[in-house]
């Protein structure tokens, strides 16, 4: 099987959102990934108009996208993007969040010299501020310790994991759609599977009030605005001038 990794984004009435996670993956320090794109059968105009754009967009790696004949919900899009793809190391990402440029190295790497774990699992960017995942692992080590986290969960749902170690254990229960990362973190935990954790931010998660179904208002968009520009100007700078220059170049071309 393929070593690159595969990018699963799942997008149900994202709007725009979704072309801005998808930029994130074309602004990584390694492009040797391929993606998958699984749309939960959109039904407003903005996220279809973005998905349509999307799916004609010169993207720097391969894409393949796929849209549900109807709304099946989050962990049967997950699922479905999974068996689709032809690599055994999976990176999940909403499409309303997005990966720091040195995520998929970070990620890679570690699964790499640490294949012997199921998933991995690192810090990540909340919108405000960054949250230390190394709490959880077992004292003075980088393995998860099931017990820390049942005292604090703190971790996300995206972390990443072997296709093989995921159909093991029946991969996302379609039965629990809302809950979908919580139930599969119960599975990994009673199975007595291993995570690896990664010293690094590999993920920016930009909560939504309304869960999995995002508002695009105007209010939501720019809040979403907001917390992007204030994490690259926090943590990447490079990348901030390159997001305000290429912002200028795209009003002057109007």
């Amino acid at each position: 099987m393929n070593t690159w990794p595969t990018v699963v984004i799942t997008s149900y009435n994202k709007g725009q959102r979704l072309f801005r996670a998808l930029e994130s993956l074309a602004e990584q320090t390694i492009l040797e990934f391929y993606v998958v794109v699984v749309d939960d059968c959109s039904n407003d105009e903005l996220s279809i108009e973005t998905l349509n754009r999307a799916v004609v967009h010169p993207w720097p790696f391969t894409v393949t996208f796929i849209k549900n004949n109807r709304n099946e919900g989050a962990s049967f899009s997950k699922n479905k993007g999974i068996n689709s793809a032809n690599t055994d190391l999976i990176i999940l990402l909403d499409a309303d969040d997005t990966l720091p440029i040195t995520a998929i190295k970070e990620i890679a790497c570690t699964a790499k010299k640490h294949p012997n774990y199921d998933f991995y699992f690192g810090d990540y960017y909340n919108g405000f501020s960054i949250i230390d995942c190394s709490e959880l692992c077992d004292k003075g080590g980088s393995e998860l310790s099931p017990a820390n986290l049942c005292k604090k969960w703190i971790l996300l749902g995206s972390s990443p994991f072997w296709k093989s170690k995921w159909g093991e254990i029946g991969g996302f229960d379609e039965r629990n759609p809302k809950s979908d990362d919580f139930e599969l973190y119960k599975k990994w935990i009673v199975a007595g599977a291993k995570g690896r954790y990664i010293n690094s931010i590999i993920y920016n998660w930009f909560p939504d009030q309304d869960g999995n179904q995002a508002s695009n208002s105007s209010v939501d968009r720019a809040m979403a605005f907001f917390r992007t520009w204030n994490f690259d100007w926090k943590f990447s700078k490079p990348l901030f001038f390159y997001r305000l220059i290429k912002s200028i170049y795209l009003i002057v071309k109007k």
